[in-house]
Order: C-alpha cells, then structure tokens, then sequence
C-alpha cells in the first residue's frame, strides 16, 4: 500500500487475508488492509491495473442441454435429456460431437452437424417430435429466435462458444453506485474478455487512462472486490489468483 496526503496505491491480490475471510474465491474476495486508511475530504477510486487468469470453463451442465422426443415416445413427461458435461471446450465441434455421441447411444433420431461456414444444422429425423435447447445452447449455437423445434433447421448465427461471455464486470464496496443497464451498482470498471488467450494462461491489463468514481466511505479497513460476467454470474475461474490495483485521489 502506498499512499501521499492526495493518492494511494492499494495492490489487492485474491489469494490475500484467508485467514480473515476464508470462504474468499478468485472471483470475490475480501482484503484486510495491513492499517485502516482515515480519508479526510472527497475522493475517487480507479482501477489502474488487473491481473487474471483465463481458467474459466465456458460451458456448464447446469446451462448446456437439449431434451429429446419422439413420435412413438407414450404422452407423458418422459423425454430423453442430453447434457454437456463440465469441461473446456475449444471449438463447437467439441460440443457437437458429445450430444451426437449421446443421442447415438440411445437410438435417438436426432443429429447436429456445422457447416462450413460455422452455422450449425439440427436434423430431426422421422421419429423426432421435438427438441427443446436450453437458452445457453440455443445462444451458443446460435439460433437467436426460437429454441423448440418439431423438424430440422438452421442456425441463424454461427457457433460462439463465448456468446454469454465478452466481458468482465469488476465491482467493490468503497465507491457509489452507478447506473449499470437498468440497475444501479458499484462498477468500478468492464473489461473485455481476451479470448484469443489460451486455456490456462494469465492476463495482465494496464490502464493509463482509469475512470474514477467517487469513494462512499471515509474509513476503510476492508476492500471487497467482485469479476462478473455480463449475466451477472461470477467469473467462473477454476484455478490461479486475481490481482487489481486501485488508484485513490484526494478531490481538489
């Protein structure tokens, strides 16, 4: 921690005060500040550096499934349900071949291809009734109005597996609401994903420009810190730490 009667520096790494917060994670955490900080006056906070690691899956089986039925299938709520399982998936075609695979298994007469051009076909066949795409799989394979379909069709946009995921919200407890959307939070910044980074590598980000937003309290002790997705979903790391550093500026 830094500081001078009109600035201070504070550096706040995830993996930091677990002994004073243990149920911190990667994408929320709290600091214990090493001494409480007495603002006398009106001051703003920025974010003036980030550091975060690209170990996020993009795909969740509680988002990612299809449910299946048939013609021959008895009235009723039986139908087959097809999920993805948790894991990290590069490329559509991953996704495609493990609901293929599934429906396979079973006889289901139900198949996805992606054509050249990355839209995705679903080809029912003629003992298919109906397929139901959860929202997340709809948007990922790209099929923006519907997702219930009773024959075979055509995405209307191609395959993204990074459709619910394009930036990173970073909240904190010290400065005022803004108005974000609709709501009203404390948004400190949004930075864009970096999705040409590979699976497990770190990302280190600068601002030389931040934006500053008045601080709500005159004594801190603790900084609480938040990474959400635009969904308003924690950022899902599975493993590696975050670090921000924040910037605060006695208002003249």
């Amino acid at each position: 921690m830094a500081e001078r009667d009109d600035q201070i520096f504070l550096t706040l790494p995830s993996n930091n005060s677990v002994n004073y917060f243990p149920s911190n994670k990667i994408s929320h955490y709290t600091t214990k500040l090493a001494r409480p900080l007495q603002l006398d006056g009106a001051w703003t906070c920025g974010l003036v550096e980030i550091q975060y690691p690209c170990s996020w899956n993009k795909i969740y089986l509680k988002d990612c499934w299809l449910s299946y039925r048939s013609k021959t299938e008895i009235e009723g709520p039986h139908r087959l349900r097809f999920s993805i399982p948790d894991g990290y998936y590069d490329t559509g075609h991953d996704i495609i071949n493990h609901f293929n695979k599934s429906t396979l298994e079973v006889g289901a007469s139900l198949s996805i291809m992606k054509d050249p051009e990355g839209y995705v076909l679903l080809l029912i066949g003629r003992d298919g009734r109906k397929v139901h795409l959860s929202k997340n799989l709809a948007r990922i394979f790209g099929f923006m109005k519907a997702n219930e379909f009773t024959s075979s069709v055509k995405s209307d946009t191609k395959v993204d597996l990074d459709s619910n995921f394009h930036n990173i919200y970073i909240y904190t407890d010290i400065i005022e609401n803004q108005l974000v959307g609709d709501t009203s939070a404390p948004l400190l910044r949004a930075i864009q994903v970096d999705l040409a980074k590979p699976f497990g590598t770190a990302v280190y980000k600068t601002f030389d420009n931040p934006y500053y937003i008045p601080v709500n309290k005159h004594y801190i002790d603790t900084v609480e810190l938040g990474l959400y997705t635009e969904l308003g979903q924690p950022v899902p790391f599975e493993f590696g730490h975050v670090l921000c550093k924040l910037n605060l500026r006695k208002v003249e």
